[in-house]
């Protein structure tokens, strides 16, 4: 018999916590115990809660999760902003600021915009490329991109 889970407190944090970091939302749910079939329906009635006022565990998990992809691209901006005004390239060193102190290996603006574009396609992979003319590097175009936020 499987194991029953809840939308609890301690799961959207966890979940969170994850998709800050890059997580896709539906894997991390499945990472942390929800069957995938149930991850699906959380985040679908989840979104349609939230949109529709409705106060349940889900749109509260919903909530969560959409903060923390907002939260995680706007770091992977602020990154790929500081890698491309210091020109550093280099992986950065765990708790220091985006873009200033690395530990080698590549690390550049490019990286963050290709991760941008992979894991918001919607924003990122049409945006970019909409926004920016042919002759203006990704780096320039995304200076003027967060200029313009």
């Amino acid at each position: 018999m499987p194991v029953l889970i809840e939308p609890t407190t301690e799961l959207r944090h966890e979940v969170a916590g994850a998709v800050g970091g890059g997580e896709w939302p539906q894997r991390a749910l499945v990472r942390f115990g929800v069957p995938g079939a149930d991850a699906s329906r959380w985040l679908a009635q989840g979104e349609t809660d939230a949109q529709e006022g409705v106060e349940s565990d889900l749109a509260e998990l919903w909530r969560a999760i959409d903060q923390a992809e907002a939260d995680c691209e706007a770091d992977w901006v602020q990154r790929a902003a500081g890698a491309a005004a210091t020109g550093r390239k280099g992986i950065e060193k765990p708790g220091s600021r985006p873009g200033t102190q690395t530990i080698g290996g590549p690390v550049r603006c490019e990286d963050y915009l290709k991760l941008l574009q992979a894991r918001f396609p919607d924003r990122w992979r049409t945006g970019v490329a909409r926004r920016s003319s042919s002759k203006e590097s990704m780096e320039e175009t995304l200076r003027r991109i967060q200029a313009e936020s």
